[in-house]
């Protein structure tokens, strides 16, 4: 027997495109910002390390240590480093924009199901949100907004039944001003 109730996983992909295009934009934006700040960085360092090299040949002239190499290995290892980071926080940023952008996409996607639902004729359609989600105000409006048309689907419905009612009892006054009301309410 299948349980009333079945929790679902989470997806981490609703809307696809939306998501990609979102998270990739993400992505550039931090990794320019990330790689412009590289750029500084090592546009600096590089003039120090020219200093220090010219400093460290003077000082160290004739003796068996290169610090030239000890330079340049530092330098190497600190563009290493650079790098990798850059690789690392494009790959952090990446997950995380496609998890903030699931819960901006997951509202979307079911105000989108839920108005195709209320076109194709189901008058009773409600919108429930994860916990988590952003727009949860959307929820809010979209389901007082089908309260309102089940509500006055329910008056349109008790005013043709008390206009057919008239007809059969032939009131034709009753029955002009209960069509006149219709279409107050219509308008």
């Amino acid at each position: 027997m299948k349980p009333l109730y079945q929790r679902r996983k989470p997806r981490l992909i609703v809307e696809r495109d939306f998501q990609l295009r979102f998270t990739l934009k993400i992505c550039i934006l931090n990794g320019l910002l990330f790689a412009v700040f590289v750029g500084i960085f090592l546009f600096f360092t590089g003039i120090n390390y020219e200093m220090l090299i010219d400093g460290a040949l003077q000082i160290f002239a004739g003796s068996g240590s290169s610090p030239v190499a000890e330079l340049e290995r530092q330098h190497n290892l600190i563009v290493s480093l650079a790098v990798g980071s850059l690789v690392f926080l494009m790959m952090v940023l990446f997950v995380a924009g496609m998890y903030l952008s699931q819960q901006v996409a997951g509202p979307l996607v079911s105000l989108k199901s839920r108005l195709r639902e209320f076109a194709d004729g189901r008058p009773r359609v409600r919108m429930h949100l994860r916990k988590g989600d952003e727009f949860k105000n959307l929820e809010d409006i979209f389901n007082f907004a089908m309260e309102c048309h089940e509500q006055r689907r329910e008056d349109f419905k008790s005013l043709i039944g008390e206009i057919q009612e008239l007809l059969n009892a032939g009131d034709n006054s009753k029955v002009a001003r209960k069509i006149s009301e219709l279409n107050s309410k219509l308008s």
